[in-house]
């Protein structure tokens, strides 16, 4: 949904902070980190201009590019995002008159693939048959309703809700309308080129299909609000790798619904992310295993050893130093500095002392009290020089 060249700005910085999701036992605690950053507002709301930030440093990076009507007239609002913005998605008609209209795009690029937020009031907006026939544009767009009171989508003969939560597939060379209340949504555009490519046809049959929530469809939606948050602090490498593994994982979702499985190598590199995400979320499980990585993504526990080996890693590794690179930023974190060096140890999936204690070392080169006491000392050191 690239917009047409118009007024845009460097990302802002957006004011909410997130809350980090608590690790669970089951996948269902990704599903409901997402949800819990799909808030929904009443329809009185002042609509949201940005996703939750980490408030974290900007990265030098090349910004987003961002549109908004703020600095706009407010009767000048709508026709000015009909004209100037959405041109891929024309806005035929603004559904609340008592309120001046409002939206925010903010768009990140690299290696062709396009990340997206798009915040708006409510509203309606088509695709029409002549506007696919006149720009040609044919891009594949995975379309996450992060928030909406209510929504709803026609496309390719299907007519479905479009509620908070969910993940469809618009195909941009097949007409489509919409209904949406005050809402947001985070989207991920691909050439219809690379998925043609990655499923052996062309995908106009997945037009309209929602995707499950669950297994890499839970992690690719975590994932593509995760970036949109930390964009800012993305260096143009990162953001090549956030953006590339986003598309992995939406490729190996996509194959997974047009054959009933994934196939074993075809989509490595989308098992690969799914997985590095799933561990670093859940590691905090004691009970998390390789076998219960490979079955939350779906894919075999052997296509998922592979994946790991051809980058010189093991899942159990990987596990294992996520759980302790999570215990080092405990220690160092100050408002937790009267936790028992015991009680990390368990909060980090360690069922005893001796062997949290022996891989610490191992890993870090000190005990975890003796890291703690390092930190302690540092923060005194710089507070005395101040």
């Amino acid at each position: 949904m690239r917009p047409a060249p118009g007024v845009h700005t460097a990302s802002a910085s957006p004011s909410i902070v997130s809350t980090p999701a608590r690790n669970g036992s089951k996948l269902d605690v990704i599903a409901t980190w997402v949800v819990a950053a799909m808030a929904t507002w009443a329809d009185d709301a002042e609509v949201p201009f940005a996703l939750a930030d980490s408030r974290g440093e900007p990265s030098g990076s090349p910004p987003a590019l961002q549109w908004t009507t703020a600095a706009v007239a407010p009767r000048d609002r709508f026709a000015y995002w009909r004209d100037e913005v959405m041109r891929r998605n024309e806005p035929v008609a603004q559904l609340e008159h008592d309120r001046p209209f409002d939206a925010h795009l903010r768009i990140i690029n690299a290696n062709g693939i396009q990340l997206l937020e798009h915040v708006s009031s409510s509203i309606a907006g088509e695709r029409s048959a002549a506007r696919c026939a006149a720009d040609g544009v044919d891009d594949i767009v995975f379309d996450l309703m992060v928030g909406a009171r209510h929504g709803t989508l026609d496309h390719a003969g299907r007519s479905l809700p479009h509620r908070a939560g969910d993940l469809c597939i618009i195909d941009q060379a097949q007409p489509s309308s919409l209904v949406r209340s005050r809402h947001r949504a985070v989207a991920l555009v691909l050439p219809r080129m690379m998925v043609t490519r990655a499923l052996g046809r062309d995908p106009d049959h997945l037009a309209g299909l929602t995707l499950p929530a669950k297994g890499i469809g839970a992690l690719l939606r975590a994932h593509m609000i995760a970036t949109m948050v930390h964009e800012a602090e993305l260096s143009e490498r990162q953001r090549v790798v956030a953006l590339t593994a986003a598309a992995d994982m939406a490729l190996a979702q996509l194959q997974a619904e047009a054959v009933g499985g994934s196939e074993p190598d075809g989509f490595e590199s989308g098992h690969y992310a799914a997985a590095r995400q799933l561990i670093e979320r859940r590691c905090a499980d004691a009970a998390l295993s390789p076998d219960m990585v490979a079955r939350a993504i779906g894919c075999s526990r052997a296509s998922l050893y592979r994946a790991f080996a051809r980058r010189g890693e093991t899942i159990a590794a990987v596990i294992w130093d996520c759980r302790l690179t999570r215990a080092w930023q405990l220690l160092t974190t100050r408002p937790l500095d009267g936790l028992k060096v015991a009680e990390i140890a368990f909060r980090c999936g360690f069922l005893d002392a001796p062997t949290f204690n022996r891989m610490f070392k191992r890993r870090f080169g000190m005990t975890p009290s003796d890291a703690r006491e390092q930190h302690l000392a540092d923060q005194r050191a710089r507070h005395g020089a101040v």
